[in-house]
């Protein structure tokens, strides 16, 4: 049987190098390959340019995300309200509560003792995101045991039994923060700042102000 890769005069020949085609079809052979380079090329710059930049991606297992809390527009306990931070309840010269008001708050068992704590949104379109404060009820008061901003998500329990929380929000340019329950109060342990160029972007994750 002959080689293929041999010529009868014994020379040795490479099969992949297109030797025998006419040079109209080797020239049409290589112009389609570069173009078919550069389609490739291009369409993975744009998926690499779609895909989820990683500090928006949440860290740990999500729980729950924010829009799907099941917000309720309208005035929160009398109690509850007592206990938001000084900011959300301040009021202008007339006496009439301002845009840092509250305008919807959502219920959800953050420590797994089966009583549910609030998270309180305020009205105020803030560049950053809308902010929240966190209450927590202990017999019959309220207190407040955090303040976020911008979208978030509930992920998984640290070892006090507090869920942990994830926040994106912009200063301006995107934040990625984690919180964990600790002394009393949530607090931030870690964080990531997105690059400049996504300063303008909205923060993830932000529920319905109703």
């Amino acid at each position: 049987m002959m080689n293929p890769c041999r010529r009868e005069s014994g020379e040795v020949v490479n099969p992949l190098v297109v030797t025998d085609m006419p040079r109209f079809v080797r020239s049409l052979f290589f112009v389609l390959f570069a173009a078919g380079l550069f389609i490739s090329t291009t369409q993975g710059g744009k998926a690499a340019d779609s895909a989820t930049p990683s500090y928006w991606r949440p860290w740990n297992e999500v729980q729950a995300y924010a829009p799907d809390l099941g917000w309720k527009a309208g005035d929160i306990p009398k109690a509850a309200f007592d206990a938001l931070p000084k900011w959300m309840t301040k009021k202008d010269a007339d006496g009439v509560p301002t845009w840092s008001g509250p305008v919807a708050f959502a219920s959800v068992d953050l420590d797994g003792d089966g009583s549910d704590e609030l998270i309180v949104r305020s009205g105020e379109p803030f560049s950053g995101g809308p902010q929240f404060a966190i209450l927590r009820k202990s017999g019959n008061r309220w207190r407040t045991i955090g303040e976020i901003q911008g979208g978030f998500v509930i992920s998984k329990r640290s070892k006090n039994g507090y869920a942990d929380i994830e926040t994106w929000s912009r200063h301006p340019e995107t934040y990625h923060f984690l919180w964990k329950f600790s002394g009393g109060r949530y607090k931030t342990v870690r964080q990531e700042k997105g690059p400049w160029k996504d300063r303008g972007l909205a923060p993830p994750y932000v529920p319905s102000s109703s």
